[in-house]
């Protein structure tokens, strides 16, 4: 009998944690973001798309595809692929509320929706859309003016080596100053 209440109490013991830590993961947990969030941490982590490691799959895709779509076209492709990657850290971009970030809230916008069309928008598909490596340097030369305009309303020194250079807690520390509520990612 003792036995039997034992286990049943080791039973109930366990049912209750269990739920608890379900209870507590599903409506207190913070989740992380799959690519980051905030402004400063998504841009960085884009911008790291416009290293050569990252570059170089342009060729490769170019070089695979030619064949098939000629030189064009295949480049093309490469950099929709390359963009596909790349733009996944603007899903959750986000910019400061204010009148004095109406500018960086309207590049952010421009940076968003060109990006994310040219990596994951099928114009390029249905529509025949080419790009080519002047819309690539568009996006980072935006990404420089953006993070430029951050750098000098915060009255940050802005050293772009560097700030790529920053771990994430500054970074998100960044993004906490300018009042959004930023994370890593797990990407």
């Amino acid at each position: 009998m003792k036995k039997e209440k034992g286990k049943f109490c080791r039973d109930l013991i366990v049912s209750l944690v269990k739920f608890y830590q379900h209870f507590m993961n599903k409506y207190f947990k913070k989740e992380r973001s799959e690519f980051g969030k905030g402004l400063v941490v998504c841009l960085i982590k884009f911008y790291q798309h416009f290293s050569p490691e990252y570059l170089k799959d342009i060729n490769i895709c170019k070089e695979a595809f030619s064949p098939y779509y000629g030189n064009v076209k295949a480049s093309s492709r490469g950099i929709t692929l390359w963009a596909n990657g790349a733009t996944d850290h603007l899903y959750e971009i986000g910019a400061p509320k204010g009148k004095e970030w109406e500018e960086v809230r309207q590049k952010v916008k421009e940076l968003q929706d060109s990006g994310l069309e040219m990596g994951h928008g099928i114009t390029c598909y249905t529509k025949g859309t080419i790009y080519t490596l002047e819309d690539i340097i568009k996006l980072r030369e935006l990404t420089e003016e953006i993070l430029m305009s951050v750098s000098n309303k915060l009255g940050l020194e802005f050293n772009l080596d560097k700030w790529q250079k920053l771990n994430e807690k500054m970074l998100i520390k960044i993004d906490r100053k300018l009042g959004l509520r930023p994370d890593w990612g797990e990407w």
